[in-house]
């Protein structure tokens, strides 16, 4: 049995606990790295049953649009539960995939080019990127990230931030809150997406 009394003993097992804690950290970090790229993969990949685990119960969104030509209204789209908020995903996913399933199908002559394994886009008609992210804990199973962000479809891209607060749930990190806040949008070509925000009217 070691004798904390002697002053080595006591500085070594006092950084082995700080290296600990710091190993515990690192390992919340990578999970919560995780799930934000499991929230890519499987929006991207069409996999909404799967997707919906990444949330917890209580979770809440807020989208912020930038506003159309010529309004200073806020373009705000909110989603008070994770059903919901999976469920305008689904759709507005299918309503993506179905137009550029159509732009292949006359790019082609008519003959739709079928999706390719790893082709994210045209599983969900759409496509995210996370780029670095800064994530501060703050609490033994809370934390808050923050992640610059790309994302699109075949006509627009938008780039903004996502601010979001994560739970760790039964070992896991999940998505607590989540706020997106656009800060520029670019248009590829005029194209309409039948966007479907019948969930999320813009708030004042």
């Amino acid at each position: 049995m070691s004798d904390t009394s002697d002053p080595t003993v006591a500085m070594l097992l006092e950084r082995l606990e700080a290296l600990e804690a710091e190993v515990g950290r690192l390992r919340d970090i990578d999970g919560i790295r995780a799930t934000k790229y499991e929230y890519c993969r499987l929006a991207d990949n069409g996999r909404y049953d799967e997707f919906g685990d990444l949330f917890t119960d209580d979770y809440l969104c807020e989208l912020w649009f930038l506003p159309p030509v010529g309004s200073d209204e806020p373009n705000v789209i909110r989603f008070s539960s994770k059903a919901e908020w999976v469920d305008f995903v689904d759709r507005n996913g299918a309503a993506r995939a179905a137009v550029d399933a159509a732009a292949r199908a006359d790019a082609s002559g008519g003959v739709t080019v079928p999706a390719q394994e790893g082709d994210l886009v045209l599983k969900s008609g759409m496509a995210h990127q996370m780029h670095g992210g800064r994530i501060e804990f703050t609490g033994p199973d809370s934390a808050r990230a923050i992640w610059p962000s790309y994302f699109g479809d075949g006509a627009e891209a938008t780039l903004g931030y996502y601010d979001e607060e994560y739970r760790r749930e039964g070992g896991r990190w999940k998505i607590a809150r989540e706020r997106f806040f656009a800060q520029a949008l670019r248009r590829y070509k005029d194209t309409d997406y039948p966007y479907d925000l019948e969930l999320g009217s813009p708030q004042p």
